[in-house]
């Protein structure tokens, strides 16, 4: 693992304390990676509806898995349109296309705004 200089997960479903058993497959392949000394971040968008509350789903933390590996995590806000099913007749601009749109912004931002490369 020597040649990895950072690795970067993006996951729509990634544990946090509101919901701790969300995506643990994906929280232990990134510990065992992070366990390996590689420093590791994480990107797990949460949509507005669901990020309210700030103490189920904190915007930034570190997971510390080992004394040489943490993992940083980011749960950016975003809004979602997916269960809007009304808006359909706009075509290409469907609900679900929105949504991803959305998700897809959180995470573009979160990359420039921790200058994670």
């Amino acid at each position: 693992m020597s040649g990895i200089k950072h690795l970067l997960v993006i996951s729509g479903n990634y544990p946090a304390p509101g919901q701790p058993s969300s995506g643990t497959f994906v929280r232990e392949f990134v510990r065992s990676v992070a366990r390996k000394g590689v420093p590791c971040s994480v990107i797990a968008p949460v949509a507005i509806h669901r990020g309210r509350d700030a103490m189920a789903f904190p915007k930034q933390e570190i997971d510390v898995v080992s004394p040489t590996g943490e993992i940083a995590v980011f749960r950016p806000r975003f809004v979602s349109v997916s269960a809007w099913n009304n808006l359909s007749f706009l075509g290409r601009y469907n609900p679900t296309r929105l949504t991803f749109l959305q998700f897809e912004k959180a995470v573009q931002r979160t990359i420039r705004k921790q200058s994670i490369a």
